[in-house]
């Protein structure tokens, strides 16, 4: 039943209360059946279902919690199937992908992989002032320049500050060095004090962390755990 059936439905009025009566049975009746509708998957996706949980290894401790992490899932997964469908007739310049996010709300998202902590107060600072650089290209895809590591997953640990704060360490130290490493995040959670680890936290306080212990592990001498560690294991 469409949208539009179900207000011209609530909104009609009529001086007949009998058939008043009927409409707003009629009505409550096609509320329930949307709502129960919402509550079971569609048969249609069980294949790729399955091959979502085996691609991105994912295991729920019961059907219950199974049943909700398809539906949501499902939710997900129709928003992206309508957005490519508009990107392909020229609606949008990007299309989009299911991921290991892809089972998740967007609040569940922002609530397991956001840890920014604005501080409320600072110390110093400096306005940027532009130089006369000449001709300046509307856009800049750094990836072909060679300035940006592959995609990280912070994973369920709000330290989306030792990612930023590390990216844009990475990009400086190539355009200095010429030189592209891969920075490890987990040094920043174990090791910034000034900072929260997975509870949150500030680049420009990591930045200034990282200066107080004159540098930073790479990523392949102190991995990345998701979690505060303790325990360095890099030079």
């Amino acid at each position: 039943m469409s949208t539009s059936l179900l207000t011209s439905i609530y909104v009609g009025k009529t001086s007949n209360n009998y058939t008043h009566k009927k409409m707003k049975i009629a009505l409550t009746l096609l509320l329930c059946i949307g709502v129960c509708h919402s509550t079971q998957p569609v048969p249609e996706f069980d294949d790729k279902w399955e091959l979502y949980k085996i691609n991105f290894q994912k295991a729920y401790n019961n059907s219950t919690k199974e049943l909700e992490r398809r539906l949501t899932w499902e939710d997900n997964l129709k928003y992206i199937q309508e957005h490519n469908s508009a990107a392909d007739n020229g609606t949008y310049s990007y299309w989009l992908e299911v991921n290991h996010l892809s089972d998740l709300t967007i609040d569940e998202v922002v609530e397991q992989g956001t840890g920014v902590r604005i501080p409320t107060n600072t110390s110093s600072g400096a306005t940027f002032t532009p130089q006369n650089t000449g001709n300046i290209p509307e856009t800049v895809d750094w990836r072909t320049k060679g300035y940006v590591t592959p995609v990280k997953n912070q994973g369920s640990c709000g330290s989306c500050w030792a990612f930023s704060a590390t990216g844009a360490l990475e990009g400086q130290n190539k355009a200095v060095n010429d030189i592209l490493l891969s920075l490890s995040e987990q040094d920043l959670v174990d090791c910034s004090n000034s900072n929260f680890g997975c509870d949150g936290g500030w680049p420009a306080h990591a930045f200034l962390d990282i200066r107080k212990a004159g540098g930073i592990n790479t990523e392949s001498k102190y991995p990345y755990h998701a979690k505060a560690t303790g325990e360095p294991d890099g030079e």
